[in-house]
């Protein structure tokens, strides 16, 4: 049934012999998706906010992203995350 229909064209193709090895069909792979999901855990700053967002448009353009975060940072926030003598359980005021 296949074989006359494509010897009409010029290809001499028997597809019921055919596997599905024969077909190079690739798997979708998580970089082909046009959408980033980033979730940061401990905060982010707003100027790590643009540089993610500059770093993803250049490297892959087209792509978008949504970060998602426990709290947005304050450049005040930083050196009480650093030197905190309780470094397990931080008082940043949650």
């Amino acid at each position: 049934m296949f074989t006359k229909e494509w010897s009409k064209i010029g290809i001499g193709v028997n597809l019921s012999k055919m596997t599905c090895l024969d077909f190079q069909v690739s798997r979708p792979r998580p970089s082909d998706n046009p959408l980033l999901f980033l979730f940061l855990v401990g905060g982010v700053t707003p100027s790590e906010l643009r540089l993610i967002k500059d770093t993803v448009s250049k490297l892959k353009p087209g792509t978008q992203v949504l970060i998602l975060s426990t709290r947005l940072l304050r450049p005040t926030d930083i050196p009480k995350l650093l030197f905190s003598s309780q470094r397990l359980r931080p008082d940043i005021g949650l």
